[in-house]
């Protein structure tokens, strides 16, 4: 599908035409002449409000580029990085902006914002789609459900397909799915020399290897993915028990029993916070969705739950029908839009019982009672017994998530003080961290410990040969 679709889907714009020479390209006057998006440079007018809307976390990095190019089409895209290259400049990519530390912001250079490449093009027969990487999950889910079909996207609504899928994917039911980017069959992308080029099972297939886990890393402009899509359950429900903080201990012990009962299908999760209906007190929240396609097989599925601590639970909903927009408005509502966030991830192979009791105190006195830490027992989904072979290559029996978030700036100093005591805490028994969420500003070796060995020492391999000159900003540290 991916064959001469950028075009179709996007417009070629008037970015069309082959590379100038290198002496045509004397500054930013001939970059906005031949784009039809905008640029704006720092010192403009609105520059601060644009550089500001670029991410969606209320807390951003300092680092100012020194233009911000809002594409239109393919064409911009090619037409900039060339521009990029001519001169010298580093390029950092924004697709949706949901990065929690500000990978789209860096210092220096230009900024790409591909917001307008959103488009979503479904293929009922062939159960694939060409997505942009604007696209939101929402949006590709609402594209999808009217032809029974779905895709592991974000459990966030606003999560734009993009950094999504580079980082990995890891998106709703994965325990049958996958990750996200193991369903992605090729890619559109236009490399550091502006060259366009198509990356899938037949061609240039070390460069979807990358693109499939690479993250903020990746040495690219993905412009269109080409994704293989999945039946869509007819019947998704969710059973979610609440107990209270003092019964966290006893809640622990049985959910590796639970989770080795539940089926692929079923995602199960558990919170420690406060409620979000409101109230003082900390709570356990497990919560199980079950991706089945009839009312019978989900209550069959969710029925491990039944075998945990029922009688010290503080409130019990069982098999709650929650379509995919029902989850998405959950998870919105944990993760509000306009907030200051702080976040640290691990993968561990630790008991939740060890876990837990190395945070307890801590979570207890999260400055924030929107703060909260949650963990997903069930390792990534081995469909057929394994994943394919890609950048996507750190993983461990439980991910742990540490979600600082807050409002007033004046407080940031607490409030990334907690997370930073919380990850203290765990980093004694984590195995690794996913590049999609994990602060990579937080070590030198950060980014490494989101790969295998072999799976970090490939990735450096290809950006050498793809990107030499280094157009685009690589990890930090």
């Amino acid at each position: 599908m991916l064959a001469g679709a950028g075009s179709l889907l996007f417009g070629a714009g008037r970015a069309g035409h082959a590379a100038p020479p290198r002496e045509a390209v004397p500054g930013w006057d001939a970059l906005r002449a031949s784009i039809d998006g905008d640029l704006v440079l720092k010192g403009a007018a609105d520059y601060e409000a644009r550089r500001g809307a670029s991410l969606w976390n209320a807390r951003k990095p300092k680092h100012q580029p020194e233009a911000l190019v809002r594409v239109a089409s393919v064409g911009d895209v090619r037409e900039t990085v060339r521009h990029a290259h001519v001169r010298d400049l580093k390029i950092a990519v924004r697709g949706g902006g949901h990065s929690w530390w500000g990978a789209p912001l860096r210092q220096g250079g230009i900024l790409l914002d591909l917001s307008a490449l959103s488009q979503i093009q479904v293929d009922v027969p062939t159960r694939t789609a060409l997505v942009g990487p604007a696209a939101r999950s929402r949006d590709v889910a609402a594209a999808l459900a009217p032809h029974g079909l779905s895709f592991p996207i974000g459990h966030c609504s606003s999560v734009a397909m993009g950094g999504f899928l580079l980082a990995g994917g890891l998106g709703w039911n994965g325990g049958t799915w996958g990750p996200g980017c193991a369903s992605v069959q090729g890619i559109q992308v236009v490399t550091g020399e502006g060259k366009t080029l198509i990356a899938d099972a037949e061609q240039n297939q070390d460069l979807l290897w990358a693109a499939r886990g690479a993250g903020p890393g990746f040495f690219g402009v993905v412009t269109l993915f080409d994704l293989k899509l999945h039946p869509l359950p007819r019947n998704i429900r969710t059973t979610t028990f609440v107990y209270a903080f003092k019964d966290l201990d006893r809640a622990a012990a049985w959910l590796p029993e639970c989770a080795r009962s539940l089926r692929p299908e079923v995602e199960l999760t558990c919170i420690i916070g406060t409620p979000p209906q409101g109230g003082a007190e900390k709570v356990v929240m497990v919560m199980a969705t079950a991706f089945a396609d009839s009312e019978e097989d989900a209550a069959k599925w969710l029925a491990p739950l039944e075998t945990g601590p029922v009688e010290s639970a503080v409130a019990v909903t069982r098999s709650e029908a929650t379509p995919i927009d029902a989850l998405h408005t959950a998870m919105d509502a944990a993760f509000p839009s306009g907030m200051r966030y702080g976040v640290e991830v691990f993968w561990t192979d630790a008991a939740p019982s060890d876990f837990v009791a190395r945070i307890k105190e801590i979570v207890a006195a999260a400055p924030s009672p929107r703060s909260f830490f949650m963990f997903v027992i069930s390792p990534p989904p081995r469909e057929g017994g394994k994943l394919p072979d890609m950048a996507l290559s750190m993983f461990g029996g439980a991910f742990l998530g540490i979600y600082g978030i807050w409002e007033d700036a004046a407080k940031d100093a607490e409030n990334t003080g907690w997370v930073e005591r919380m990850a203290k805490a765990l980093e004694p028994i984590g195995v690794g961290h996913y590049v999609g969420e994990t602060d990579l500003t937080a070590s030198r070796d950060r980014a490494k410990q989101c790969f295998s060995p072999e799976a970090w020492k490939k990735l450096k391999t290809l950006r050498e040969k793809y990107d030499p000159e280094k157009t685009f900003h690589s990890y930090p540290g």
